[in-house]
């Protein structure tokens, strides 16, 4: 960089000191040379030849002493722009490493797994239902439709394309169910829950007509004996379809990958209430609360998800209490205090059954379900029974609301366990109207 003389005829070191900012040192009494102010962002450069002492006069007098100002002002521009460079460099490269490093250290490892939310303990689960009446309502419609062009035989088809919409609208933990049952074992497994009601009609007719024969079909013995009958055939093929209709469904059912099921015997599962509702009638209905508390334990404990079972440790003596009450007022109530008895029970069951250690839980009480079913009830009134699918949304959401799981059971660690199932039990539960999507 060059210095010329100033218009004002002011001497070369002038214009240099005029470019240049002096600046003494605390305690050394030295001067250093730092950067013009044209260029403020330029660190301080490195100490400089200090400018030419009095004697040596003005460049007029003395030209080395303008080409020496000169020298000095390009090498000090140069060793500060280079410092500069390196400096720069260096704190970038240092910081820069620093950086990194700290975040290599504090940067989690990522897992690809999938696996559940876990719900911190005491944290309610519960299955969302976003199902919309505009879209259940295309559905029945199409159902209805189908149904009336084939005699009913579309019934099965029906029955599955519904359910398939109502799985895929449930979530759970951000994750919808899915159903994978067919219309085809459906529709097979009514043709065989038909065979088995057909063929106890005429096993009954038979019977009825051979005790004809030794008793007049109007006598007490007659009648005795085909009540009989018919009482001992209900109260096991009731039990039978219900176990069977929930392992058809449950077998149906997948989350996450993770199927549900119900292992065991309907046969077995028939006998056993069966015996319990035997019970029951020889105590005059005080055995009620211990029998289906009973079956439940059963059906419960036969549960499972993926390959781990669900636990169920409830009393039935807990539930003397309520059905004593409950018989007592049954009269004076006509007959409303039965559902106040089994939304208890419904709770008291729920809050018995874990999975893992963890329990479910429900908030059904007999205020909320009765909101429930009056609005249902006016719905169905005041619309002809138009409005069913407003009703069935109305149903799925309050289940789903109200019922959930006490926290996290652990779903990663559950397998695959669970094996398809036949439909017949489904298929008797149909045909006898006893399905449903509880556990009872």
């Amino acid at each position: 960089m060059g210095f010329g003389k100033s218009d004002g005829g002011g001497s070369s070191s002038d214009s240099i000191n005029a470019r240049r900012i002096r600046v003494q040192s605390g305690s050394g009494g030295g001067s250093r040379i730092f950067a013009s102010p044209a260029s403020p962002a330029t660190p301080p450069a490195s100490p400089a030849t200090p400018p030419a002492s009095p004697e040596r006069g003005t460049a007029a007098e003395n030209p080395a002493t303008a080409t020496l100002a000169a020298d000095t002002a390009t090498d000090t521009a140069t060793d500060t722009a280079t410092d500069t460079a390196t400096d720069t460099a260096t704190d970038t490269a240092t910081d820069t490493g620093t950086r990194t490093a700290a975040d290599v250290t504090k940067t989690p490892t990522t897992s690809f797994i999938l696996k559940p939310t876990a719900a911190p303990p005491g944290d309610v689960q519960r299955i969302e239902f976003q199902g919309k009446t505009g879209e259940l309502y295309r559905v029945m419609l199409r159902n209805l439709v189908l149904n009336v062009l084939t005699l009913g035989i579309y019934q099965a088809w029906a029955k599955t394309h519904l359910r398939r919409y109502l799985w895929s609208r449930m979530s759970f933990a951000g994750d919808p169910l899915e159903y994978t049952g067919t219309g085809r074992e459906f529709f097979r497994g009514l043709m065989m829950g038909g065979a088995v009601l057909t063929l106890f009609s005429m096993f009954s007719q038979g019977l009825s007509f051979a005790v004809g024969t030794v008793f007049p079909p109007t006598s007490p013995q007659a009648i005795l004996i085909g009540m009989t009958v018919n009482v001992l055939f209900f109260i096991f093929i009731m039990p039978m379809a219900r176990y069977g209709g929930q392992r058809y469904r449950f077998s149906r059912t997948t989350w996450r990958g993770i199927r549900l099921g119900v292992r065991g015997s309907a046969r077995n599962y028939a006998f056993y209430c069966m015996g319990q509702s035997l019970l029951t009638l020889l105590t005059l209905g005080f055995y009620h609360p211990f029998a289906t508390n009973n079956a439940r334990a059963r059906l419960v404990r036969d549960t499972t998800v993926g390959g781990t079972h669900l636990e169920y440790d409830g009393n039935g003596k807990d539930l003397l209490r309520p059905w004593l009450l409950t018989t007592v007022l049954m009269i004076p109530t006509l007959g409303l205090i039965w559902f106040w008895y089994g939304l208890r029970a419904h709770r008291y069951m729920m809050e018995h059954t874990s999975l893992n250690g963890v329990r479910f839980t429900s908030d059904m009480t007999y205020r909320n379900w009765s909101s429930l079913f009056t609005g249902n009830f006016l719905l169905l009134l005041c619309t002809l029974g138009l409005a069913w699918p407003a009703v069935v949304r109305r149903d799925m959401s309050f289940a789903c609301a109200h019922n959930g799981i006490t926290g996290d059971p652990g779903f990663e660690a559950i397998v695959q366990g669970a094996r398809q199932e036949a439909g017949t039990g489904e298929g008797i539960a149909e045909v006898m109207d006893v399905g449903n999507m509880g556990f009872g």
